[in-house]
């Protein structure tokens, strides 16, 4: 199914300027993941409950944000974040369960 074109953030307002930042891509950020899960040795599974704070098996927002940060991806904001979600979310839930996770 196509995929919507989606606006790239210019970068991040920081004391009053506007601070350009790099473009985080899908694929970026799944490399990080997985070069995450690598390095500690951690499974997907294993990582998903780490996250899933409210334990309901849905990352929300704030969780999927959290995760993200976590893995220090250069420059995340809010819109990567809306962006991650939007592309992850394949039931429209506004959450991302675990099977979305792994088939993204």
């Amino acid at each position: 199914k196509p995929t919507p074109d989606w606006p790239t953030p210019a970068g991040m307002l920081v004391n009053g300027r506007m601070q350009p930042k790099k473009d985080v891509r899908p694929g970026e950020m799944f490399g990080h993941l997985d070069a995450y899960l690598k390095q500690s040795r951690t499974r997907l599974a294993e990582l998903f409950k780490k996250y899933d704070v409210s334990g309901d098996g849905e990352l929300d927002l704030l969780e999927l944000a959290s995760l993200l940060r976590d893995l220090r991806l250069p420059g995340v904001g809010n819109a990567d974040i809306l962006y991650f979600m939007a592309l992850m979310d394949a039931d429209g839930s506004g959450t991302v369960n675990q099977n979305e996770l792994l088939s993204s």
